[in-house]
Parts: structure tokens; sequence; C-alpha cells
């Protein structure tokens, strides 16, 4: 192999991981509408009690996604889920 496709291959392959770097990034920065079942506020909310956190877009971690659903019953608040995972390295989690 010569200088100059060597040079070429590492080029590809560079802008192909900054490509997937910056598709990653996006989809995480974009917050989804949570899949709650309940909308009736006078309906009392049961959630499990499995942990599978959630950033919501107020910065708050969730035990789970419905938990995040009874909150906006609750609250009557917008709120999304920024990502999958805690909001910090080391979570309050509202339960």
């Amino acid at each position: 192999m010569s200088v100059q496709t060597t040079t070429a291959t590492m080029t590809g392959k560079l802008f192909l991981l900054g490509f997937l770097l910056i598709c990653v990034a996006a989809a995480k920065a974009t917050p989804r509408t949570p899949h709650c079942q309940h909308t009736d506020p006078g309906m009392l909310m049961a959630c499990p009690f499995n942990l599978a956190p959630v950033c919501g877009n107020d910065g708050i971690t969730y035990a789970n996604e419905c938990t995040l659903c009874a909150h906006r019953l609750k609250t009557q608040e917008d709120v999304l889920i920024r990502h999958d995972g805690s909001c910090e390295p080391n979570p309050q989690i509202t339960f």
C-alpha cells in the first residue's frame, strides 16, 4: 500500500467516526415524549418499583418512565425524557 492510499483510508475512517459521534450526540440531545397510559389528572396512578432511570428535561432523574408520567399527571407540566439513565453521575432518584 502506498502512503497516499493509507492517508486516504485513515481520512475516510476519521470522517465516518466523526459523523457517527455527531449522530449519537444529536439523538441524545432531542427530548422525547414519554409513553404515558393515563392522562386523567383525577386518576390514581401506581408504578412498578423497577429501576430503569430516565432523565427528565427538568433535570430530575426519575426511577422509570412511569414515575415521570405520574409526575406529569400530578403537576400538569410537560416534562419530556432528555435521555435514558440518570441526569448526573450520583443522582437523587425520584420515586
